[in-house]
């Protein structure tokens, strides 16, 4: 509101991508006869109750949560999956927004919003590009209580979250709904994996009680660091895990090949597997890991 007062209409839906809620327009100087004109009119298309769009995609994600968290007032918090897209966490765009409103507040029943109704810590909100979301942390652990793909480590991965305040924010959750799987999560990503398919090859090597091993950590070629995504690194054995979203085009291709160039020219062996062979044969994985690395210290000692 004080945004609204303050820039004026223009810059006000500029700031917001096109959408605005009614009483901002009217602080803004809108007439309440002429906002009504301009949705009567087509010029202004009404997104949700009291918020309009202005020459938007009702459709586009980013208008969808917007409008969602304008109108659930600005104490609400954008959660889950749009939180998660809206920081940047996940490439796929929600079908559903959810959004927590203050245990005073009352919202009626929206197509493509759920609504709860709790208090949400000043600790797990951040106002990103003008909406309050769930932190990431707290957004990834409300993900996996659920039981939905969390994002964890893409969260520690782009350093939006450290360990430690991820630990925190899973203590401050006790006594929710879903808060087993959510400390199961946190267990997962403590190895470090940077990808889904790191995470689940991180698990049938733990399962296997293979050990020896670390993720990603920074290996001092000749070109450079470099961070194989598992490495054994007493006996130079680096394994790469390709998931479906990564190496997938002719760039990504050339690194990925270049990477493996440098590691064979720094006398390293490189074990190379694909998200299918994590997925659907994992035993066959970690079988050849496990057989590799015993040939290597056999050779080594």
């Amino acid at each position: 509101m004080a945004f609204a007062r303050m820039m004026g209409l223009d810059e006000t839906l500029k700031e917001q991508g096109g959408v605005i809620r009614r009483d901002q327009a009217i602080v803004a100087g809108v007439r309440p006869t002429r906002i009504d004109d301009l949705i009567r009119r087509g010029r202004w298309l009404r997104v949700l109750p009291r918020v309009y769009g202005v020459a938007v995609d009702p459709s586009d994600p980013v208008s969808r949560i917007r409008a969602c968290w304008l109108w659930a007032g600005d104490r609400s918090t954008v959660a889950e999956q749009a939180a998660a897209w809206w920081l940047g966490l996940s490439r796929t765009p929600p079908t559903v927004i959810n959004v927590i409103v203050p245990l005073p507040t009352r919202r009626s029943a929206q197509l493509g919003v759920r609504i709860v109704r709790a208090e949400v810590r000043a600790s797990d909100v951040e106002f990103e590009n003008w909406i309050g979301v769930t932190s990431a942390a707290r957004t990834g652990l409300d993900l996996a209580r659920r039981g939905l793909p969390d994002e964890l480590e893409t969260v520690l991965r782009v350093r939006r979250m450290d360990p430690g305040r991820l630990n925190q924010s899973l203590t401050l959750g006790r006594g929710r709904r879903g808060q087993l799987r959510a400390r199961k999560a946190v267990d997962e990503v403590a190895t470090n994996p940077w990808s889904a398919a790191e995470r689940l090859a991180h698990r049938h090597l733990r399962d296997a009680g293979i050990t020896g091993w670390t993720a990603n950590p920074p290996i001092r070629l000749r070109c450079g660091v470099r961070y194989p995504d598992i490495a054994f690194e007493d006996i130079k054995l680096a394994v790469e895990i390709d998931g479906r979203e990564h190496h997938s085009g002719r760039r990504d291709f050339e690194v990925s090949r270049m990477r493996h160039n440098q590691f064979v020219e720094a006398g390293w062996t490189i074990l190379q597997f694909t998200w299918k062979d994590v997925t659907d044969n994992p035993g066959a994985m970690v079988a050849i890991i496990r057989s590799t690395a015993d040939r290597l210290r056999a050779i080594s000692g």
